[in-house]
């Protein structure tokens, strides 16, 4: 099977995952759709054998992406998210985000809400979410840590530092043995 149809097969398996982490980065079901498009015409563009990570790499780029659309609102008016807010819960096992999650992170700075929802919901490392961001990763680290303290207050900035009921970004992706794994 030639490279490409393997990463299409690829990306169609994870593509609920990347909606899964754009839907609170942009708080619109129809935009994380949109910002999944994006990174697929963004894989389209790039050599397949350049990518030592798929999966590393799509949860990159849709943070990359969501991050220019959240960029892009600050010039638009704000509009609330598609829920209801109400307290604040950590995102369930199944990956669906509730109305007061969205409602917090809508509060947030673009960056802040890219690292918190790449580092602390889907426990992407730090320095995978510092390429997303462009940013060290002691400045990445810093602003999921503002971030987590914003959304659930000073107490999950404690020792253990990590709130709970944050869920693991799994997948059964095979990793090649070489590529340069860029983003």
């Amino acid at each position: 099977m030639p490279e490409q149809d393997r990463q299409a097969g690829q990306f169609e398996h994870l593509r609920p995952r990347m909606r899964a982490l754009a839907y609170p980065l942009l708080g619109s079901h129809a935009e994380a759709e949109a910002a999944v498009r994006e990174v697929w015409v963004r894989l389209g563009r790039i050599d397949p054998e350049e990518v030592a990570d798929l999966a590393e790499w799509l949860a990159t780029v849709t943070g990359r992406v969501c991050l220019g659309l959240l960029g892009a609102r600050d010039a638009r008016p704000r509009r609330a998210p598609e829920a209801v807010a109400g307290p604040a819960r950590p995102v369930p096992s199944d990956g669906s985000v509730g109305p007061a999650l969205l409602a917090a992170l809508e509060a947030l700075a673009p960056a802040e809400r890219v690292a918190f929802v790449l580092h602390e919901v889907f426990r992407l490392p730090v320095d995978l979410v510092a390429t997303a961001l462009d940013r060290t990763t002691a400045d990445t680290r810093g602003l999921a840590e503002q971030a987590r303290h914003r959304v659930h207050g000073p107490r999950a900035t404690g020792a253990g530092g990590s709130p709970a009921g944050r869920r693991r970004w799994t997948f059964s992706v095979r990793r090649p043995a070489t590529g340069t794994g860029r983003h």
